[in-house]
Order: C-alpha cells, then structure tokens, then sequence
C-alpha cells in the first residue's frame, strides 16, 4: 500500500470519527437522564443503618458533567426517596462529605478516584455509583455503555452485602447484570492468551519481512560496489585506449619523418626500409591491441546492462513483496476486528439466555413458594382449627356430664393443639420472609449460654407434656458473632423437632464445643434425642425445599417440614450449612455452627 492510499483511509477515518462524534452529543441529554433514573432507582430500592439514620437522603457527585449535574439537580427538586428530602453534594475530589453520604456517584471523568473513595467509606455502609467502571471487583452499582449503544448497569452484590446494605428484589426486573469475578477473571485470561497468540504469529510475519528487505538492500549495495567497480576499470580502460592512440599518433609522425628523410637520401633506404617494416609492425601490433581494448570494452558495457536489468527485476519482486505483505497484515486486522465484534455478538446473546433462564428459575420458585403455601394454609392451618372445634364441641355439649380430671384433659389437648398452631404460624411467617427477603441478616456478640436457656425454658412447657428432659449441663458462656434472632429461631425449631419426635420418657441433650487447631474460631451446638429418625429422602427434601410428607410426632403431633428448612437457611446465612446424623428407630443428632469471638 503506497502513500497515497494511507492518506485515503485516514481521511474515511477522521469522518467516522466526526459522524460519531455528532450522534454522541445528540444522545448526551438521554443518556444523562437515563443515568439520573438509574441512580434514583438505587437509592430508592436500597436500605442501610446510615440512611435510616439521616433526616435527608444526602448524595454526592464526583464529577464535573454538566448534563450528569444537571440531572441530578433536577432529582434534588422534584422527588424524594423513602419520603425524605434528597440534597446534591457536588465535588470534584474526595472530601469529608463522604462520612455523612447515603449515596456517591463517581464520574465517568473521576474513575480514577474511585478505588480510594471505595476504601474510605467501606465502613460507613456508603452506597457506591461508577459510570463505565473497567474493574468489576469493586464496584456496587455499575453503569455501562454497550458497543450497540444501549446503557446497562452490572451488581457486585457480595461488595454490597459486605457493607451491610440491603437490596430489595424488584432491582433484579430492572435488567442489571451481576458480577462473576471468577468467571471475568477467566474470560480475561483467555482474551489475554489469544491475544499474545496473534500478536507473536504477526511478529513473525514482520520479522519475516523485515529480514528479506534487509537481504535485498545488502544485495542492492553489493550491486551498487560492483557495478562502481565496472566504471572504474572502463575509466582505466579509457586512459589505456587514449595512451594507445597517442603512442600510434606519433609513430605516424616519426613514419612521416622517415620517409622525408628517404626521399631525401637513398642512400639510407635500406635502413630506412627495415626502420619502416619494424614501425609497421608496431603499428599494427598496436592497432591489434586497440581493436582488443574496444572488445573487452563491449563486452564489459553488454555486463554492465545486463546486471541492471537483474537488478530491476530484483527491485520489482521487492516492492510486490513488501505489497503482500502489507496487504496481509491490513487482511488480518479486518479479520481479527470482525472476530471481536462477532465474539461480543455471541458474548450478549449469552448474557440474554442467561437472564432468560435465571427469571425462569425464579417464576418457577414462585409458583412452587404459592403452591406450597396454599398446601399449608388448606391442610396444615386448617387441621389444628378442626380438632380444637371437635373438642370444643365436646365440651360445649357434655360439659355438666364431664368430671373435673376429664375437662382438664380436654383443655389440655386444646392447649396442646394451640401450641402445634402457634409454631406452624411462626414457621410460616418466618418462611414467608425469608421468601420475600424482608430478613436482614444482622449479626453481633453475644453470650450462647444466655438464649440456649431462654430456648430451653420456652420448650420445657411442650415437653413436660410427654416427660421428656431437656439436658444442658454446660456453664460456659460461649461468645459468638451471629444473628441472635436466627440462632434463637434455629433453637426453638430444632428443640421442639425431638420433642415431638420422641417418645414419653426419653431425654434430648444439647451440646456446644469449640473446635480444635483446625478452625480455633467455630462454636458448633448440637441437639441430641432418642427418637424415630428420618428417613433420608425426606430429610432432603426437607432441608433442599421445606417440603416433607407429612409425619406426625410420637403423640400425633403435626408437622410440615418447614423448621428444618428454616434452619438450614439460617444456617447457611451464618456461612455454614446444617448437619444432620440420623437413624430411623434410633434418633438425630441435628448440630449447626457460628463464629467464636475469644
């Protein structure tokens, strides 16, 4: 590609960069507003302790944007978020506002500021905003501009979570994305590899060329010093011809002279005759000298040509491989250009099936959370209401035929079924939160010894009933780190599961033990009974889904499988999952763990 064809391109380049340029500024009020709504989104569907503390909903802006300050402005006049006023902070550096910010948003233009701003208010549970933030690992809230021209926004809820920040669902319908760092990691490496892949066969390629260009300039110099050569001894040549030419120039004078001399004296004319034949001879060795001169003379010229003509068509193989080669490379970057757009192609559709297939998922949890509700509320609430109203109807009808050791035993049984309807009921509340995601997982220090206790005294009523004893002999005090609330539900549920499942007599103990050098910062409870076990299939059903075939307790008591599957849950938010040991006919061993605080 010569001069003339780089300067063509370069000037089709500089117009789509002007064409560009204008539909960008076309769509800079849409996208600031697009932001703006992005943003106000956030705040609104987000919760922390910081906003619940403030009067007004603070927000500062990083950034010197016109539009993105405009917009906000106009955020700050006409809404409110949670019914408090909203007030704009706006700076173009960190400042100390960011202790009292419910909310930062970071500038496409102060990106650079970003990573100390997320390291200063990691402990304040600040809500953080980045516009076109290249590094997903620490971002909150992503916005982003795709190579189609739409604008997206990507989630790093472990970042969020970590901060103690609440989201509510309805964020996920809003079409955000969110992060994998595992898997942007990988994608990365393998872009990386492909690259070097590229750039190494393309290096090649030029050191190729490269080395054959150096040879045929080493040849064209070569050339060149030959050719230098070939004049120099022509010029020699020359200077030996003219010499020739005048040494026969004066044998012709001196002949001249000579035969003078013999018309003048015939007396010398032998003399002069043989002088004459010897000048011939010389003459003519000479003129044979100078006829060879021009033969060598004409052959050296013929050469000389014919290394030219070489040496053209030398220089034209050289200009159409250099023409190849830049024709491959420009053949390569529009190859390796359509593979990335065709790869991003691919790389959307993907992301697309992905939510396709995750709002699916989550359609088909709900109708398996309503169908499972409805389960509950016809059956499970509806069979504690029936035996009370039987036996109320006894005690209605029969009451003056009925002795006082009879009525007492009838209002026990309908205590008893009260109790039975009581847990379903906060069963059945905390799983409807958990389902709705209105739990916040919330943890602090606190004694263990103090709510296994509380737990204990709250289920001796339930086991009293049938002469069970609740044994914990333990007078540590065992300080952990965990959701106090969650712990105490885990407890009630996992106690009153072996009281119920247990015969009349038997004993449920409960154990804490802190682990040994393998994890010296775990407290593990344990709830030991003597009863009929599970079966495996149902326990994880039970613990997968909260669903379970219905088994009633040792005395009929009804069940449904929630409390375990509440535990398990709470479990896992408490980063560990629940442990089961079981035997059916011989009893459970159910021990979830928290983290130990020395």
């Amino acid at each position: 590609m010569n001069k003339e064809q780089f300067r063509h391109i370069a000037i089709v380049l500089q117009l789509l960069i002007v064409t560009a340029f204008s539909d960008v500024q076309a769509q800079q009020v849409e996208r600031s507003e697009l932001i703006g709504a992005y943003i106000y989104n956030f705040a609104r569907l987000s919760s922390s302790d910081l906003q619940k503390e403030k009067s007004s909903y603070n927000i500062v802006l990083i950034s010197e944007e016109p539009s993105l300050i405009t917009e906000l402005r106009a955020l700050e006049s006409s809404l409110k978020i949670n019914d408090k006023e909203i007030k704009i902070f706006v700076a173009d550096e960190i400042e100390e506002e960011y202790k009292q910010s419910c909310l930062i948003v970071i500038g496409e233009d102060k990106q650079k500021l970003y990573d100390e701003v997320f390291d200063k208010t990691k402990d304040y549970g600040t809500l953080l905003v980045s516009i076109n933030n290249p590094n997903p690992r620490n971002i909150l809230f992503n916005i982003y501009d795709t190579p189609d021209g739409n604008l997206l926004f990507e989630i790093n809820k472990g970042n969020i979570y970590e901060r103690k920040i609440g989201i509510k669902s309805e964020i996920e319908l809003m079409g955000g994305t969110e992060i994998d760092v595992k898997e942007l990691y990988l994608q990365a490496q393998s872009k990386l590899v492909e690259s070097e892949k590229q750039l190494n066969t393309l290096k090649s390629v030029i050191d190729s060329t490269n080395s054959i260009i150096v040879r045929s300039e080493k040849e064209i110099e070569n050339y060149k010093g030959e050719i230098e050569a070939y004049k120099e001894e022509m010029k020699q040549q020359k200077l030996l011809y003219e010499q020739q030419f005048e040494r026969s120039k004066n044998l012709s004078d001196k002949l001249i002279e000579q035969k003078k001399e013999v018309s003048e004296s015939k007396v010398y004319l032998g003399d002069i005759q043989d002088s004459l034949h010897a000048l011939k001879l010389e003459l003519n060795a000479s003129n044979d000298e100078i006829y060879n001169n021009r033969q060598i003379l004409s052959r050296q010229r013929e050469a000389m040509n014919t290394k030219e003509l070489t040496l053209q068509e030398k220089n034209k193989v050289i200009s159409q491989q250099k023409n190849t080669v830049i024709s491959f490379i420009i053949g390569f970057v529009v190859a390796f250009i359509i593979l990335v757009l065709l790869y991003r192609s691919e790389k959307q559709k993907r992301q697309q099936n992905k939510l396709l297939a995750k709002q699916k998922q989550q359609l088909e949890k709900l109708n398996s959370t309503k169908d499972k509700l409805f389960r509950i509320i016809s059956h499970d609430l509806l069979s504690p209401f029936s035996g009370m109203l039987g036996i109320a109807n006894i005690l209605n009808v029969s009451y003056g035929e009925l002795n006082e050791s009879e009525r007492k035993e009838y209002i026990e049984l309908i205590n008893g079924e009260m109790e039975n309807y009581l847990k379903l009921l906060n069963n059945l509340l905390e799983w409807s939160r958990l389902q709705t995601n209105d739990i916040q997982f919330s943890p602090s220090v606190w004694k263990l010894i103090d709510v296994i206790k509380t737990e204990t005294d709250n289920v001796n009523m339930s086991a009293s009933h049938k002469d069970i004893s609740i044994l914990f002999d333990d007078d540590m005090e065992y300080m952990v780190k965990a959701d106090k609330n969650m712990v105490s539900i885990m407890l009630r549920n996992l106690l009153m599961n072996a009281v119920k499942y247990s015969d009349k007599g038997s004993i449920v103990k409960i154990k804490c033990h802190v682990s040994g050098n393998a994890n010296p910062n775990l407290t593990t409870v344990s709830i030991i009974d003597e009863g009929i076990g599970f079966d495996k299939q149902n326990l994880e059903l039970a613990l997968d889904n909260g669903v379970m075939a219905s088994k009633p307790g040792t005395i009929g008591e009804k069940g449904t499988g929630l409390g375990l599957f509440l535990c398990n849950e709470f479990a896992e938010k408490h980063g560990y999952k629940l442990k089961v040991e079981t035997e059916v006919g011989i009893g459970s061993k159910i021990s979830f763990s928290l983290d130990s605080v020395s």
